[in-house]
């Protein structure tokens, strides 16, 4: 009988290890990852004030207290890192123009982030200074306007006057102006200056032309000239057989007549040659007729 209980004894003992050995570990680490969730976190996390206002220019500090070690985010942008006792401070400048909301938020390893949100006013002497600032911002504006409309209308007159004198009072205006540089209007200038160029090409052509039409016109009046007086010459020499009797007359006169000495293109007659040239001899009548009149050098 005792035996019989030993036996029994033993069995039992050992399907109870067995029934042990069957536990679901799955169903143990289920509970082991809810005792971890349990355990996390939140950072704590506040701000000295949840209104901050700026100063003249736009900046702002942002302080409060925080897990030591814990960092610091502006609108998800890092700014700074507590120190060993939670505390915390940083500064940043506007980004808008009016009051708004940036989120501080709080982080540090194995705990839960926290955010706060703190209003930014903007001070009255801040909008002061935007107000002056965004006046001078017009102010140049305007200048650089009316600089530019003058650097315009002065080469605009020196488009259409082709001068150089007008190319260089626009240039003079720009290289003294304040807002304008060389560089934004030289290939206009360039423009200008090849336009000049081609002009001044064209008068010295057409100057050219003019000296030598000149000439020309000159040495045709001079043929004339020289071709006029041999005929006179040749006629006073030679009778006139059709009218012997006038002729004999007239020749008696023009040989009694004055004999001058006259040039092809000269405005005086000579009683001598009198200077460079070539002289032609003629009557007093022909050269007065020519409407000559007496050399000062000859006739004194």
């Amino acid at each position: 009988m005792k035996k019989w209980m030993v036996v029994v004894s033993l069995v039992t003992v050992m399907f109870s290890g067995l029934t042990a050995c069957g536990t679901n570990p799955e169903s143990s680490q289920s509970e082991h990852e809810k005792q971890a969730k349990k355990v996390v976190k939140q950072v704590k996390l506040s701000v000295k004030s949840d209104k901050v206002e700026t100063d003249d220019h736009g900046n702002f500090t942002i302080s409060g207290k925080t897990e030591p070690g814990a960092t610091l985010y502006n609108n998800g942008e890092r700014e700074t890192t507590a120190d060993q006792d939670g505390n915390f401070e940083f500064s940043d400048d506007v980004t808008a123009d009016e009051d708004y909301q940036v989120v501080v938020t709080a982080k540090k390893k194995k705990m839960k982030q926290k955010k706060v949100e703190v209003s930014v006013v903007l001070s009255k002497g801040y909008l002061a200074f935007k107000a002056e600032e965004k006046a001078k911002e017009e102010q140049t504006r305007i200048e650089e306007e009316n600089e530019k409309n003058e650097a315009d209308r002065l080469l605009a007159v020196a488009e259409n006057s082709l001068g150089n004198a007008d190319l260089d009072r626009a240039k003079d205006y720009i290289t003294k102006s304040k807002y304008l540089t060389m560089s934004d209007y030289s290939y206009r200038i360039d423009g200008i200056w090849n336009k000049i160029s081609a002009k001044q090409e064209e008068l010295a052509q057409q100057e050219e032309e003019r000296k030598k039409e000149a000439v020309r016109k000159k040495e045709e009046a001079r043929e004339r000239e020289k071709q006029e007086a041999a005929r006179a010459a040749k006629d006073r020499q030679s009778p006139n057989s059709g009218n012997s009797g006038s002729q004999n007359g007239q020749a008696s006169v023009d040989k009694n007549e004055q004999q001058v000495l006259i040039t092809a293109t000269g405005s005086k007659y000579h009683n001598h040659k009198c200077g460079n040239g070539t002289y032609y001899p003629a009557t007093l009548s022909e050269a007065k007729a020519r409407g000559l009149t007496p050399c000062s050098k000859c006739y004194r």
